[in-house]
């Protein structure tokens, strides 16, 4: 096989890992930053209610009252997901390292592993 063929290879590896990881990323982020807005409006909620004495403002629970109330029916499913990501996470993780070993063995001088180059 082709010294460049393997670094394409690589290229691809790197590039399929890091969309990979990146949607992981993202959905961390999304997800803590849906929580920080959820804490907010509850905050604000409180203080129209307690402050300013306005009676029909709806409180949201707390994420500790709609823990309780939720922890059997999605438990289950919370574990498989969560499963699921890790397996993606590091499936990416394994193919950028992957990736960029084939990368250095790619552009080693001379050839590596019965290479040649082309």
């Amino acid at each position: 096989m082709c010294q460049q063929t393997i670094s394409i290879i690589g290229l691809l590896l790197d590039a399929i890992g890091f969309i990979l990881v990146a949607v992981e990323w993202r959905r961390a982020f999304m997800s803590a930053a849906d929580q920080r807005e959820y804490e907010l409006e509850r905050a604000y909620a409180l203080k129209l209610k307690n402050e300013y004495g306005i009676k029909d403002v709806e409180v949201p629970p707390s994420r500790e009252e709609e823990t309780t109330t939720m922890v059997r029916d999605f438990s289950k499913f919370h574990h498989k997901e969560k499963s699921f990501r890790l397996k993606l996470f590091y499936f990416g993780v394994v193919l950028v390292l992957v990736g960029f070993a084939l990368q250095v063995v790619g552009s080693l001088p001379g050839g590596a592993l019965g290479t040649k180059s082309c």
